[in-house]
């Protein structure tokens, strides 16, 4: 059953009590009731997942499960709300990988510079992924140790690590071309994400806007720190504790856009035919805009 906060949904829907901390008129309620549950992720409850929406559908896999690195990928259709193995991700697996999506494929990419045990070989890799066909292509290597912001504009991705790296990767070519590097200091978290004019990252909430038409970044109006942000109908949504703010082009402003109950987790979001999902552990949750 949803919930909002101590609160469920239906008992709210029978009382709507002031009493109750409440308002029948408060718009956060209106808001909560377009959260619904959806199927529990089939795979194990991991962290630094990989998490992306190809063709309607959204992929979830990999990340770390304890000790435990996993190599999984699923497959969640929202007609039919259920989840289905797809074929695992044949590289090896590690901490500190970024992806981003071009067209109808995605590429997951890591520049970590940890060697791999009882090898000479590094965790430096990058592999594309077509659902259609279910198979996984190994890439041109990211060119650089360590990343942790990963986007795509257009027909491109691009990855770096905080101020050091900033890369741009062409598919048609299989190559990848330094650009400038984003101008924030390292040692600070990063989320990202694009559109098809601009990328965004966030570091700690230092917000800066990047131009590939002029390989530039400049800096905006400071933003949230959460883990999560996507763009939808052109504009960018960034977590914010139990909501999600939106940023304002025109003025470069930010505000409160969408509510989250406190029961539903937010570790990873992504947007899926005109939906956001959301969810942490096995939870996930479908919210409409």
């Amino acid at each position: 059953m949803a919930l909002l906060g101590a609160l469920t949904l239906e008992d709210y829907k029978k009382t709507g009590k002031p009493e109750l901390g409440l308002s029948s008129l408060d718009p956060n309620i209106a808001d909560t009731l377009q959260w619904v549950q959806k199927a529990n992720y089939m795979g194990a409850s991991v962290s630094d997942a990989v998490v992306f929406s190809i063709g309607g559908k959204i992929y979830r896999g990999m990340g770390n499960a304890g000790n435990s690195r996993k190599k999984d990928i699923w497959e969640y259709d929202p007609a039919t709300d259920k989840w289905t193995e797809k074929s695992d991700f044949p590289g090896t697996t590690n901490a500190g990988k970024g992806y981003f999506v071009i067209g109808n494929k995605a590429c997951v990419v890591n520049g970590q510079s940890q060697r791999i045990a009882n090898s000479n070989d590094y965790y430096q890799y990058m592999w594309g992924y077509d659902p259609a066909t279910d198979v996984w292509t190994q890439k041109e290597q990211y060119p650089e140790s360590g990343l942790n912001l990963s986007f795509s504009i257009k027909d491109k991705g691009y990855a770096g690590y905080h101020s050091n790296d900033f890369h741009e990767y062409n598919p048609l070519t299989d190559t990848w071309s330094r650009r400038t590097s984003a101008p924030s200091g390292s040692g600070r978290s990063v989320t990202a994400a694009a559109d098809d004019r601009y990328g965004y990252a966030l570091f700690g909430g230092t917000f800066y806007r990047y131009d590939p038409e002029t390989d530039k970044w400049s800096q905006r109006a400071d933003g949230p720190e959460g883990t999560i942000a996507f763009v939808w109908n052109g504009e960018l949504y960034v977590e914010n504790n139990n909501s999600f703010s939106k940023y304002d082009s025109d003025d470069n402003s930010w505000s409160t856009a969408i509510i989250v109950p406190r029961d539903i987790p937010l570790e990873w979001g992504v947007v899926c035919n005109g939906k956001l999902y959301v969810g942490g552990g096995l939870e996930m949750w479908e919210y409409t805009f």
